[in-house]
């Protein structure tokens, strides 16, 4: 991508991250900005490929989050991820979307600087989530056991 497109993009994407202090104060648009996303991301996994998993990991985290269920992110972070979603669901961007093969460069490019900006909090994040489920198959294991013992 040339350099005047990548200065573009970053100013876009200062103005969304602006945008997301609003976006993320209000559940309700928070919600519909991840469902959007969400959307968006699905039918063009193709274009996306090389930031699908990161981007599928914010749009996690930043649900967790609004919900109250994971807290321990920086405000600042959670406005760098709000900020790249907003820019990725928007109709402006620095190359339109609806160019084939390089509509979504830029969507990709933000997406990419924003996650290595944001990475260790992923990564905890995904430790998090991994805790969760290891606790969540402890208990189901603990009802399964006293089910059998209450049938004996």
């Amino acid at each position: 991508m040339e350099k005047s497109k990548r200065l573009l993009a970053k100013r876009l994407y200062k103005f969304m991250r602006k945008r997301a202090v609003k976006v993320l104060k209000n559940p309700v648009r928070t919600k519909k900005m991840i469902d959007t996303a969400r959307h968006k991301s699905e039918e063009n996994k193709g274009p996306l490929t090389q930031v699908w998993s990161e981007l599928q990991m914010m749009f996690n985290l930043v649900r967790d989050w609004r919900k109250g269920n994971y807290t321990q992110v920086p405000t600042g972070s959670i406005l760098a991820i709000a900020g790249a979603i907003l820019y990725f669901i928007s109709p402006i961007d620095a190359i339109p979307d609806f160019i084939p093969i390089g509509g979504y460069l830029d969507d990709a490019y933000i997406l990419k600087l924003v996650f290595d900006q944001v990475q260790a909090d992923v990564l905890d994040y995904r430790k998090w989530l991994s805790e969760q489920d290891q606790t969540m198959d402890d208990s189901a294991t603990e009802k399964d056991e006293d089910a059998v013992l209450d049938r004996t």
